[in-house]
């Protein structure tokens, strides 16, 4: 009986914080987050792969030409990694309420 009052009184407790959970965000708030928040191991390795790969090669290059070809490349990736996380918070996103 005693566990079932204190379960009682924990849901009670709980439930407004629940039912704020439920209320759906604008897709503007729920890009912002989503863009935000930092994306899953699975998608991040490789993009961080690549790019201590091209930081790699930035150390031990001396050439002015070569090293701004890697800067751009590096630029590239990153803008890659940003169309990627846009395109998945997109998807995400597209089914809560425009205004």
């Amino acid at each position: 009986m005693k566990n079932y009052v204190l379960l009682t009184l924990v849901a009670s407790a709980l439930l407004p914080l629940i039912a704020d959970a439920q209320i759906p965000t604008t897709q503007a708030e729920c890009l912002r987050r989503c863009v935000l928040s930092p994306l899953p191991p699975n998608l991040s390795e490789g993009h961080e792969a690549r790019i201590k790969a091209i930081q790699a090669k930035k150390k031990e290059e001396k050439e002015a030409e070569k090293l701004k070809a890697l800067q751009k490349e590096e630029e590239e990736e990153n803008d890659r990694n940003d169309r990627a996380r846009e395109k998945i918070c997109t998807a995400i996103c597209r089914h809560n309420p425009v205004g």
